[in-house]
């Protein structure tokens, strides 16, 4: 399992916490939850500029050949998921593991993504409502992993000092 922060999503016109801060986030995360098999995977960052997931999946593809490969992504992106750059590349080198969210639970497939629908996997995951959104927007950390709430403290991020 790889997981890897981009750059600069295309759709934001600037990132609100620093590369550096997100990649310290993830590290923390990692060894709060024991992911020893996870492994943080910084080539968007290290590439800059906006990021684009179809050139993550190539690298991934190239890499890894004849491994099947999964896409996780949370429900709320799964609504703009045909807007993304090269969304037919993104189908044809990765399922997409659609993990659902708590404050949308539409787990519906939009109808611009039914060309792809047996490339889609919505997962009956329990609904956590962390997310960074909820969080800048309410204050609301009790979801949020203690050793990487420590850090946004500590760093002032996302508005909180």
């Amino acid at each position: 399992m790889y997981i890897v922060p981009n750059s600069l999503s295309p759709f934001k016109q600037k990132k609100g916490v620093s590369s550096e801060n997100i990649l310290e986030m993830l590290y923390l995360l990692k060894k709060e939850f024991s992911l020893l098999r996870a492994e943080i995977y910084d080539t968007e960052i290290k590439r800059g500029g906006v990021s684009y997931t179809y050139q993550t999946l190539q690298e991934f593809h190239s890499k890894y050949p004849k491994e099947e490969i999964f896409l996780l992504i949370g429900e709320d992106n799964l609504e703009s998921l045909h807007k993304w750059k090269e969304v037919e590349t993104i189908f044809s080198l990765a399922k997409v593991l659609v993990y659902l969210r708590p404050s949308l639970n539409r787990s519906k497939i939009p109808m611009e993504l039914e060309q792809f629908q047996d490339r889609i996997l919505i997962k009956n995951n329990a609904l956590n409502p962390a997310s960074s959104t909820l969080f800048r927007e309410s204050g609301e950390d009790e979801m949020i992993p203690t050793l990487v709430k420590n850090y946004i403290y500590k760093n002032k991020l996302y508005g909180n000092d």
